[in-house]
């Protein structure tokens, strides 16, 4: 007869379970703005960028402040990633 402990059954049931984790779609992205030597005041920056994972086109829009610096944050996501867990558990026998 095979004994299992109870931790390895426990642990073959959620082994293959979507463990939650956070994908980073966009670093994030500062910069400014020049022309002509001087920094542009109030000019439209648009960031566009698309995502594979989620089939999703994202634009974000933002403007340069007085310095002519513009910011974008990163953007990131949830997403469930299956976490397979492999186990060879040590039998006993019983005779």
């Amino acid at each position: 007869m095979k004994i299992i402990p109870i931790f390895t059954v426990a642990l073959f049931l959620c082994g293959c379970l979507p463990v939650p984790q956070l994908r980073c779609l966009v670093s994030p992205i500062r910069g400014v703005v020049i022309a002509h030597g001087n920094p542009v005041v109030g000019a439209t920056v648009t960031r566009k960028y698309y995502s594979g994972w989620y089939d999703q086109h994202v634009e974000t829009v933002t403007h340069t402040d007085s310095k002519g610096v513009f910011e974008f944050d990163g953007a990131w996501k949830a997403a469930a990633v299956y976490l397979v867990v492999s186990v060879k558990p040590p039998f006993s026998e019983r005779g």
